[in-house]
Order: C-alpha cells, then structure tokens, then sequence
C-alpha cells in the first residue's frame, strides 16, 4: 500500500501468470490475457499481486500525488472519479503512451525534463479518459447481451411471424 496513487501499465510478459487482486485470494475477471492493461491504485488502498511461473516482466510504474497531477492538468480531468482501484484495464492509447515513456526513460535526449514531463502529462491524461469512459460505458449501458438474446427468444415465442 502507498500513500501515492499507482499507476502500472504491463508493457511485457513472457510465460506463466502475474496479476493483481483485490482479494489476495481472488483473481480479478478480465477478457484478455495478454499485455497492455493498466492497474490504476489510488493512494493508501491496498492491492495484491499473484504470480506463477513467471520468467519475465516489464512495467512501467508511476507514484504521484494527486493534488500534483491535479494542478498539471488543470480542468482537462477530473481525478476526483477515480477513487476506486482499476485492475486489468485495457486501452490502446495508455498502452501506447506507456511504451513512449519506457522508451524515454531508457534513452537520453536533450530535453530530458520537458519531455519526460510531456509524456507523462500525455499518459495521465489517457489514463484519466481510459477509467472515465469505462465508468461512462458502465452506467449507461442496458441489457447484456445474454439478457438481449433471451427477451429476443421470448418475443419470438410470444409473437409468432405471420
């Protein structure tokens, strides 16, 4: 547990299995079991991770406090939203962020602070919208697709075509 937030973007991973869990007990339900997800851990709450037959991980991982990030960017985010911890996230823009950070991070340029600072900025931001428009898909969504099936089902039965 931390008292920064936490963010870990899984950029590689090769054999067995390294996940985390909000019970240390219970596997976290996801739909992809591959590279790219995105752990969003916000500050003093705590996370466990499982790991079997692992040979190989590469993450990159952030620490901020929130009222930092807040600052940076300003009102293009609310963070205030995202008090809950996010596990497994997919999102191809995170992901592709991600790898442009832990490439920067491994090489030197000449602006080494502002554009580390940009990237950063950059990830957070997509971050923000990847857990917000998760959040929005959830609300609004209606029927699952097996409840769609079965009202269709049932209509079909109750209202036979002529």
């Amino acid at each position: 547990m931390s008292e920064q937030t936490t963010v870990i973007v899984r950029l590689e991973q090769r054999g067995g299995v390294c996940e985390p869990r909000l019970k240390r007990n219970e596997a976290v339900p996801r739909s992809h079991h591959d590279v790219g997800f995105f752990n969003w851990v916000p500050a003093n709450r705590p996370v466990w991770y499982y790991a079997d037959n692992v040979r190989c991980l590469r993450d990159l991982q952030l620490r901020f406090h929130a009222n930092a990030i807040e600052s940076i960017i300003e009102d293009h985010c609310d963070l205030s939203k995202v008090q809950e911890p996010l596990l497994m996230i997919y999102d191809a823009m995170v992901t592709n962020c991600a790898n442009v950070v832990a490439d920067a991070c491994a090489e030197e340029f000449p602006q080494d602070r502002l554009y580390g600072e940009s990237l950063t900025v950059a990830l957070i931001v997509a971050l923000l919208n990847a857990s917000n428009n998760r959040k929005e898909k959830r609300r609004t969504s209606g029927l699952a697709s097996w409840q769609l099936r079965l009202r269709k089902y049932i209509w079909s039965r109750s209202f036979p075509r002529i």
